[in-house]
């Protein structure tokens, strides 16, 4: 029986179509092609010539790009250091927020440390660039909550980065916000 030269090369299209189809999608997720038709175009003409070169280009095409995958956003270190910490007692829970809607209510990170008189440090690590913003409290009686007195002013001591202070309520985020950019930061924050 004699091959067939054009189902030979449709099984190789099916299977190359395939193929670039999966690294499309893995590059499209990491953000390195905008658009799958533009990817799917390129590739449908290199398939259009004779099967020998189209292979050839498109093992080169593919090969490329696996070597042009950009460093991840997420390579900034973010180092805290708590300051004024009046004793050894209990924890000292640290939130990290990065958008102004979900300050005070769901932050992207957060960290719980035990409490040592004077200070101590949290690392957040792999975090993109972007503006910041964090708010923490001594858990003194290791609750695992903020005490407040009856009218609701906190009776643990707490603090906001950029030593921020609120009117009548907690500090802002636009108040509290800091710049992260590179590859390490280090802030300091006093707990009052």
């Amino acid at each position: 029986m004699t091959p067939d030269p054009e189902r030979n090369r449709f099984a190789v299209r099916a299977v190359f179509l395939q193929v670039v189809a999966i690294f499309t999608f893995i590059f499209t997720n990491l953000g390195m092609i905008e658009s799958f038709n533009q990817q799917y175009q390129l590739m449908e003409n290199i398939m259009n010539k004779s099967n020998k070169i189209s292979l050839t280009l498109a093992s080169l095409a593919i090969s490329l790009f696996a070597f042009t995958v950009p460093e991840p956003a997420f390579a900034v270190e973010l180092t805290v250091e708590i300051k004024g910490i009046a004793s050894s007692t209990g924890d000292i829970y640290v939130a990290l927020y990065d958008k102004a809607e979900k300050w005070m209510k769901t932050s992207l990170s957060g960290s719980k440390v035990a409490a040592k008189k004077g200070s101590v440090s949290v690392t957040f690590k792999d975090l993109p660039d972007g503006d910041y913003a964090i708010s923490l409290y001594h858990d003194e009686n290791s609750n695992g909550k903020m005490d407040s007195n009856v009218i609701g002013i906190p009776t643990e001591p707490y603090a906001f980065s950029n030593d921020a202070a609120g009117n009548f309520g907690p500090a802002s985020f636009e108040q509290a916000k800091f710049k992260v950019d590179g590859e390490k930061k280090n802030i300091v924050i006093n707990i009052k």
